[in-house]
């Protein structure tokens, strides 16, 4: 905020602070963006977060007149994200601060370059407030209401939208913690494959499909009790999600819908086996008609397993080549170095290039 305001001359200011005051804050970020002259142009979410920090100065100088606290339920929250069009990974409350004191923001985490990080970017889904630092000195705080209720509705959105819900410290506000892509592996800059599939299997995927995340031996060990010893035998469905999670379902299971549509790093089958009273990682393939993932996608793989405590094998028990038919577009898997379409005879090309 203070290095765009800063960079704006004394009559620029004075229009964007009468948009505020008698327009509203779209009309305040089209006139910082628009018609204060600024080379290079601040993008949406900088000038958006330029204008509401200059929005609570003027409330701070009694100025405007603040806006009544509006309810926030899971449902609210849930609808800020269907607009959001990148896959979103994660969802994080992190803390923030101005002037009027410490708040709670909670974030989608998106898969795309960002200011903050040159993999991930943040989407503002809400803030709650529930009132100034005055609290610190009365004994109203901790605990702060406005991280319960971000664990709660962060929480909820989370599991809804089958993905991990990030809080570094609820019990405390401070704004130099840990963020959740701090934690991610460096194998997740790898390609993101897409579902190739028929578009009937896409369809049916509901916004709740996703596959069992498994994090720890724990969380497998809870996945397996609650299957029958013949599910437990037989290799099971998985991706590896653009988190750099590993993700499983039941065999007959579809890829897409174990990745709830989304894109992946890595899919195939995997089978696990007891050794020395811990799950081990048996035999892994990338078999995946609906993504098709190159053999090189396997460091996803092993990054995922040593994240969960999984021992695995060096690579891939089981490697296929897919690739898709210039001519007739039919998706092929190659055996025996035959790089000839099954449908109509056509060379396929040496490089992947299942993606349409």
């Amino acid at each position: 905020m203070d290095e765009i305001w800063e960079r704006l001359t004394p009559q620029a200011r004075d229009r964007v602070d009468a948009a505020l005051l008698e327009r509203g804050l779209l009309p305040a970020i089209v006139v910082l963006r628009g018609e204060c002259g600024l080379d290079p142009t601040p993008g949406l979410y900088d000038a958006q977060e330029a204008v509401l920090r200059r929005r609570h100065r003027l409330i701070d100088r009694g100025m405007l007149e603040a806006a009544p606290r509006q309810e926030l339920d899971v449902s609210n929250v849930l609808a800020a994200t269907k607009a959001i069009t990148d896959s979103v990974v994660a969802v994080e409350a992190v803390w923030d601060g101005d002037t009027q004191g410490w708040m709670v923001d909670l974030v989608a985490i998106v898969d795309r370059a960002g200011r903050h990080h040159e993999r991930f970017d943040e989407v503002r889904l809400a803030s709650i407030r529930h009132g100034g630092d005055l609290r610190l000195f009365n004994g109203q705080v901790p605990p702060w209401p406005e991280a319960v209720e971000a664990q709660r509705i962060g929480g909820n959105v989370a599991a809804r939208l089958g993905v991990q819900f990030h809080f570094t410290s609820p019990e405390s506000p401070d704004t130099d913690l840990a963020r959740w892509w701090d934690g991610r592996p460096a194998t997740i800059h790898q390609r993101r494959y897409r579902y190739v599939g028929p578009a009937d299997v896409l369809a049916a995927v509901t916004p709740d499909d996703s596959g069992h995340r498994i994090t720890s031996l724990d969380d497998l060990a809870t996945w397996m009790a609650a299957l029958t010893p013949a599910e437990r035998r037989e290799p099971h469905t998985y991706i590896i999600d653009v988190a750099g999670d590993l993700r499983v379902a039941l065999r007959r299971s579809e890829h897409v819908a174990c990745a709830g549509g989304r894109p992946v790093l890595s899919a195939g089958e995997i089978s696990f086996t007891r050794q020395d009273g811990r799950w081990t990682v048996a035999e892994v393939s990338n078999q995946s008609t609906g993504y098709c993932p190159e053999p090189s996608s396997w460091p996803a793989v092993a990054a995922a397993c040593e994240q969960a405590g999984l021992e695995c094998p060096g690579g891939f028990t089981a490697a296929f080549e897919f690739r898709r038919c210039p001519v007739c577009g039919q998706i092929n898997i190659v055996k025996d170095d035959d790089f000839a379409c099954a449908a109509c005879g056509g060379e396929l090309p040496w490089s992947w290039n299942v993606s349409r």
